[in-house]
């Protein structure tokens, strides 16, 4: 069509489907839809739903992805957004009953393999949070590196709070460093302050000790 309508419409007032798309004994896709104008701003599939189901669904039953988003312009592969200020729940949910990780990201160039920015000033939630009800760790930071000389973990800001903070509810320690390498000479724990403030302050509430420093060598 040369006009503003649809080039194809199908319509069902039934229970079952207004289209569908079946290919056997070839190699080629089922459905393809193209936008062939460079300065067009619309999608090439749309979705809506005003009921209880998907937008779009996509299921895979052999060993290819469910949904698969390919960008070889400046765009994003995938793009998920909630427009809808009173919507409580995730922009994109991932479950799995399988022994993969729920979300895996890799990078093979020198950009981030995660990123997670809140940009409201007043909005005091957690960037990243991660908790476990299983008997694991709720986040594991690793180097498998032997030439990297930067650290495993870094955490910076520019407020009146701590940088880093360990709490611990149970019978543990708040916190724990530990050098497993018997040829090492480094510090388990340095303080290091350019202020004018104690570089290592132990503080007790209780009845043991703010500090112990012990040799069993």
């Amino acid at each position: 069509t040369n006009g503003n309508g649809p080039a194809i419409t199908a319509s069902n007032q039934g229970s079952g489907m207004a289209m569908l798309g079946f290919v056997s004994n070839t190699t080629n896709h089922a459905s393809m839809f193209q936008i062939n104008n460079a300065v067009s701003s619309f999608d090439a599939v749309h979705g809506v739903t005003n009921g209880t189901g998907s937008g779009i669904y996509g299921q895979n039953t052999g060993g290819g992805a469910a949904l698969f988003g390919y960008s070889t312009g400046t765009g994003n592969a995938g793009y998920f957004n909630i427009s809808n200020a009173s919507n409580g729940n995730a922009a994109l949910y991932v479950t799995t009953n399988g022994s993969g990780a729920g979300v895996e990201s890799y990078v093979s160039e020198g950009a981030y393999a995660g990123k997670f920015i809140i940009g409201n000033s007043t909005n005091s939630n957690t960037s990243l949070l991660a908790t476990t009800t299983g008997l694991g760790r709720a986040g594991y930071f690793g180097i498998s590196n032997p030439l990297n000389g930067d650290v495993a973990l870094y955490a910076t800001t520019n407020g009146t709070a701590a940088s880093v903070w360990g709490v611990n509810s149970g019978t543990g320690m708040g916190g724990s460093f530990w050098i497993n390498n018997g040829a090492s000479n480094a510090d388990a724990v340095y303080g290091y302050n350019e202020g004018s403030g104690i570089a290592v302050h132990g503080f007790s509430q209780g009845v043991g000790t703010a500090g112990l420093f012990e040799v069993q060598n």
